[in-house]
């Protein structure tokens, strides 16, 4: 599972993630709305998504074919935009 899917929205309680040779990749967080609306509502306008209170440990190894290290950078990238404390653990 991804590492920011598991995050959002934080289950009540969740204080920490870890994502072992997890998919990091590709994922966008939901749309979520001003007015409470679903999914892409029409004539709503978009919030920012909901900040990450679980820290995430993340165990990457540098030669997965799956993962490449720039879809680990942009997690990486999210997880701090949405204020979460994370570690990465890169294995070569």
């Amino acid at each position: 599972m991804d590492v920011l899917k598991a995050c959002t929205p934080a289950p009540p309680g969740l204080r920490a993630v870890v994502s072992f040779h997890g998919v990091v990749d590709g994922y966008v967080p939901h749309d979520l709305t001003a007015t409470g609306g679903s999914e892409g509502s029409a004539g709503a306008e978009a919030v920012a998504a909901p900040p990450i209170t679980a820290r995430a440990l993340l165990c990457h190894a540098e030669a997965d074919p799956f993962v490449p290290r720039d879809g680990v950078d942009a997690c990486l990238a999210a997880l701090g935009e949405r204020g979460c404390r994370w570690e990465l653990q890169a294995f070569g």
